[in-house]
């Protein structure tokens, strides 16, 4: 595929999802204000394809018979992301979000709220991630939303495999640094966590790996 097609491709993936944004609901008014909020602080959110993505995650979760389906959003977009995953769940379904910012915990409230999500089917724990994963319940959830600084992405990443659910996804955000981790002469610190993130997700027992051009690069976990 031509460089021309792949973006003649990419803005007319853009262009269909946008679609949401602007037909007046709930979800569009508050999925316009999550993006315009990102933007204006520069927070890495999750472009269409990968909101696309993160919704249909969402919603097969309810093919493996769980009652309450359960997703984490970890990262500073919690709002863009969240909104995205709260659209895949079921009403029954639970999202968690994870970021040390109250400011952008607020925003994402706010979007939720604005889309019409009630209270009782999100949550938000403003601490690092790091700090607070490890207090989540084990195999609990099915889709886990991860874009956190490269360096610290292979730790939030072990942290959690375990809490993953038989048949769910971990989703790592820009990952893959738009390929460039194959270049042998990029030695600096975040290509380098790259590669060895990028190196363990091959090796964790029972996972399937899947790396998507979405984004920078971005790589599935689920656990078979």
């Amino acid at each position: 595929m031509t460089t021309t097609s792949n973006f003649s491709l990419d803005s007319y993936i853009e262009a269909s999802g946008s679609s949401q944004d602007t037909d007046g609901s709930p979800f569009s008014m508050a999925l316009r204000a999550a993006y315009d909020h990102a933007q204006e602080y520069s927070l890495p959110a999750p472009d269409v394809a990968t909101g696309q993505l993160l919704t249909t995650l969402a919603a097969v979760s309810t093919a493996h018979g769980v009652e309450k389906p359960q997703a984490i959003a970890i990262t500073p977009a919690a709002s863009v992301a969240g909104l995205y995953l709260l659209h895949g769940l079921p009403d029954s379904g639970i999202l968690s979000c994870i970021d040390p910012e109250a400011e952008h915990q607020a925003s994402a409230k706010a979007a939720f709220r604005t889309a019409g999500y009630k209270p009782a089917h999100m949550r938000f724990l403003p601490s690092r991630p790091l700090d607070v994963i490890d207090r989540l319940a084990p195999e609990s959830y099915q889709v886990i939303y991860v874009d956190v600084p490269i360096l610290d992405t292979l730790a939030v990443t072990k942290a959690c495999w375990p809490l993953l659910r038989p048949g769910g996804t971990i989703v790592l955000a820009n990952v893959l640094l738009d390929g460039t981790l194959a270049d042998s002469s990029r030695t600096d610190r975040s290509t380098n966590a790259a590669r060895e993130l990028d190196s363990y997700v091959d090796e964790i027992h029972h996972a399937l790996v899947t790396r998507l051009p979405l984004g920078a690069g971005t790589t599935l976990l689920s656990k078979r």
